[in-house]
């Protein structure tokens, strides 16, 4: 059921319909061979590793973490969350290696610290662009990873949180978040509500006790006037809030009925191929009531007021909050 104060869905003609029928799956892809080596392997030597292409250079025994991925053993019964845990760890010692920089001069921080900054770290997509110094997450009172992971491991694990599921030729996911504590036990699995079912673009979890995800769900429009096809089907982007105890829903906001058709940058097939019109990649809550939304194929971030579902401001796209400078240009951003 959404809350009293959810944002709901103003979609006039649209007329939802149940999920396609995958035309077929891909294979979840890891960018780094050596960093999934490592992560899956024992302890990791601390011998340097050739330099890698890009800026900073990657070395395992300080790219890496400390702990070895010992899932299988303690859950026997359950082979399938071995490779998923290795592409856990894999994508953490990218996020670290791009994302983060260690201060071992800074005094350290409490649990809480921590673990604030590594889930800043992890929540940034894996394969965006490393950040300059200046930018990166601040991991105080450690060299390197290799350390901080052997000293703060139960905090570092607890941090580490992973969607399964089947992935669909049209860029989504269908399946459900899953969180593991330190001593590789279930803790939840976080699914959609409402009838949808988790996308794989956005797991974020709050001290409140909640977690933010994605969701799509198939839509029968008319899209003529977008250009498209009479018959046409569009892929609305939804948002949901759920409390991760008892996986009520107590907040959902739909891109269809807030965002315009003709804002998309993406073309309206003239098909009933699902139009990806908006695409949403990355839904990070705010401190005032707003949550920050991140919608690929409009070229836009918003803003969004949590109480009205309306937008407060944007940036990007078509009826941008901001003036952008002389040159500037905005488009096909991810996570934000």
């Amino acid at each position: 059921m959404i809350g009293a104060g959810a944002a709901r869905r103003q979609s006039g003609d649209a007329v939802p319909v149940g999920p396609p029928r995958p035309a077929g799956e891909r294979g979840l892809v890891l960018g780094v061979v050596l960093s999934l080596l490592a992560g899956c392997a024992s302890a990791p030597a601390r011998s340097p590793a050739p330099a890698a292409a890009a800026a900073p250079r990657f070395v395992v025994g300080e790219d890496t973490f400390a702990f070895a991925n010992e899932i299988r053993s303690r859950n026997p019964h359950r082979p399938d969350l071995y490779a998923n845990y290795c592409f856990v760890l894999a994508r953490g010692v990218r996020q670290f290696h791009e994302f983060a920089r260690f201060e071992p001069a800074l005094p350290r921080l409490d649990r809480a610290g921590y673990l604030e900054r590594i889930r800043r770290v992890v929540a940034r997509h894996p394969w965006a662009p490393p950040l300059p110094p200046d930018d990166r997450v601040t991991i105080p009172g450690y060299r390197n990873l290799y350390e901080f992971s052997r000293d703060q491991e139960a905090t570092v694990k607890e941090a580490l949180v992973w969607w399964q599921g089947r992935i669909i030729q049209v860029g989504f996911g269908q399946g459900e978040d899953v969180v593991y504590d330190d001593s590789y036990r279930l803790v939840a699995r976080v699914r959609a509500g409402n009838g949808y079912r988790a996308d794989l673009h956005e797991i974020r979890l709050t001290p409140q006790g909640t977690a933010w995800i994605d969701a799509f769900g198939p839509v029968h429009l008319n899209l003529r006037r977008v250009h498209g096809a009479k018959g046409g089907v569009l892929t609305d982007s939804i948002v949901q809030e759920i409390d991760v105890k008892t996986g009520l829903v107590m907040w959902e906001w739909h891109a269809l009925g807030h965002i315009a058709l003709a804002d998309s940058k993406n073309p309206a097939p003239r098909s009933s191929y699902p139009w990806d019109y908006a695409h949403l990649n990355s839904v990070d809550p705010g401190t005032h009531g707003d949550v920050l939304v991140s919608v690929r194929n409009t070229w836009t971030l918003y803003d969004v007021d949590i109480r009205t579902g309306r937008f407060r401001w944007r940036l990007g796209g078509s009826a941008s909050s901001f003036k952008l400078g002389r040159g500037a240009s905005f488009y096909w951003q991810h996570d934000a």
